[in-house]
């Protein structure tokens, strides 16, 4: 007779341990899933950042590796473009001596947010949510301006800082990017 009662009691699994069992698997998968959606949420937020910043620093490379050759350029007073002028060339593709600028200017101008460049084939948006202040300080109202013309009365150096700001994820937090680089101009005539 007491075989029997411990066979019995061993024989299946109880109402009490299957919920018990169900209960803790439950609380197991929902810490997961929590885990999972702060995981994929960081993922995302920072797929953003890096996205932002390398849209950034490519344009500034791009104005960069167009206006390197520029032999004059003019900076707006309130810095917000830069207009430039390539130096003239024979059929060959070979600089003209001395050094002359082209008729046709060419610029990349800040406008209501967004970076353009403009040519002779047009206008074009190169990046968009380029801020005015400066993102490196929130709450900060200090004015950012993206193009500053080297000293003297020829410039040959040009700065060009850009920044972004745009929604992050679900845009509790914004996503900034800064990028800076210095254009030595290299075809800019010495005077006289």
């Amino acid at each position: 007779m007491v075989r029997m009662r411990i066979a019995r009691r061993h024989a299946g699994v109880g109402a009490l341990e299957a919920l018990l069992s169900l209960s803790i698997l439950s609380l197991v998968l929902v810490a997961g899933v929590g885990v999972m959606s702060t995981t994929v949420r960081s993922w995302t937020g920072g797929t953003r950042r890096v996205d932002a910043e390398n849209e950034t620093a490519y344009a500034v490379r791009y104005i960069a590796s167009r206006m390197q050759e520029a032999c004059m350029v003019s900076v707006a007073s309130d810095g917000m473009s830069v207009t430039y002028w390539m130096p003239q060339k024979d059929e060959a593709g070979n600089y003209l001596m001395p050094v002359t600028p082209e008729t046709e200017s060419r610029s990349f101008s800040v406008s209501e947010g967004t970076l353009y460049e403009t040519d002779s084939s047009g206008t074009r948006e190169l990046l968009p949510y380029v801020s005015s202040t400066d993102p490196g300080i929130p709450g900060s109202n200090k004015s950012y301006v993206p193009f500053q013309a080297g000293a003297g009365s020829v410039p040959r150096v040009v700065v060009v800082h850009l920044a972004t700001e745009r929604c992050g994820v679900n845009c509790d937090v914004p996503v900034r990017s800064r990028y800076r680089q210095i254009i030595y101009l290299r075809n800019v005539p010495t005077p006289n």
